[in-house]
């Protein structure tokens, strides 16, 4: 089944947001709440949580990609 071009797009994007939460938000989330004097347990949380988020997205988006239509 094709997918149209709006689809591709929005899939793409969260495809980009998963990475980004995967990747940048324990290192980079981390270092931005350590600058703005978060408490050091409080940002470990939001980075564990931003990285937890991020490979839920990537199960999601992941999980059709390997289906095939039962054929009887």
């Amino acid at each position: 089944m094709a997918k149209t071009g709006k689809e591709r797009f929005v899939r793409a994007v969260l495809m980009f947001l998963a990475a980004s939460l995967t990747f940048g938000g324990p290192t980079y989330l981390l270092y931005i709440l350590e600058e703005l004097a978060f408490p050091h347990l409080i940002s470990l949380l939001l980075g564990l949580a931003s990285f937890t988020m991020g490979i839920i997205l990537f199960a999601y988006l992941l999980e059709g990609k390997g289906k095939v239509g039962a054929s009887t």
